[in-house]
C-alpha cells in the first residue's frame, strides 16, 4: 500500500468506512466548532526514511477494525 493513500481528511476515511457500514450515520459540524480543529501538511517521507512499508491496505485495516468492533461485548460487564 502506498502511504498517500492514508492521507485523508476525517470526512474521507468516514465515506470510506461507510462502504462497509451503509448504516453509519456521520455528523458535520461548522469547522470553527471542532475541538480537534487542526491542520497539518502530512509528508510520509520521514516514515519512509525509517523504513515503514505498510503491510495492509486501508480498506483491509477498515475491515479488520470492524471485525474486531463487532467481536467486541456490548455490556461492559460481561466479562466481569
Amino acid at each position: 500500500m502506498e502511504l498517500a493513500e492514508a492521507h485523508l481528511s476525517k470526512a474521507e476515511l468516514a465515506m470510506r468506512i461507510r462502504q462497509y457500514v451503509p448504516s453509519l450515520y456521520i455528523h458535520y459540524a461548522d469547522i470553527r466548532s471542532d475541538p480537534d480543529e487542526c491542520h497539518h501538511i502530512v509528508s510520509s517521507g520521514k516514515i519512509k526514511a525509517y523504513g515503514f512499508v505498510a503491510q495492509h491496505s486501508l480498506e483491509e485495516g477498515i475491515q479488520q477494525l470492524l471485525k474486531l468492533y463487532r467481536m467486541w461485548p456490548r455490556d461492559p460487564n460481561a466479562n466481569a
